[in-house]
């Protein structure tokens, strides 16, 4: 990865072409999520209204404990973030960061000095 970006540059700098990079930590994506843009995401991206309403169910009252050395916490409630380990977490992962690219890009597209070549 560090090479192709490396290769990149380089080739930029030859062709004295401007160069934009943005990097994206995703180590802890599914834990950061906001629940109530992600239930909005899905139904614009023509979801069936049942799908998100169970997700929800199923994330509703959520809550979880810290156990540490045999000491367990208090329950504490949980309120973003998916269940890690569904099944259905990457694809509902995937749907909410596509929505993030199509923002970021349409942001891009305005007149705000910032281009963006998208291919066919």
């Amino acid at each position: 990865m560090v090479f192709v970006a490396r290769l990149l540059q380089e080739k930029c700098l030859e062709q004295h072409r401007p160069l934009y990079r943005a990097f994206v930590d995703l180590s802890e994506a599914f834990d950061t999520i906001d629940r109530a843009i992600l239930w909005k995401t899905l139904s614009k991206f023509g979801c069936p209204p049942i799908f998100p309403a169970i997700l929800q169910d199923f994330h509703d009252d959520m809550s979880a404990q810290v156990i540490y050395v045999g000491a367990s916490s208090e329950f504490f409630p949980v309120q973003v973030g998916v269940k890690q380990g569904c099944v259905l977490v990457p694809v509902i992962f995937n749907i909410f960061m596509t929505a993030v690219a199509l923002y970021a890009r349409n942001s891009f597209l305005q007149d705000n000095g910032i281009s963006v070549k998208v291919s066919p």
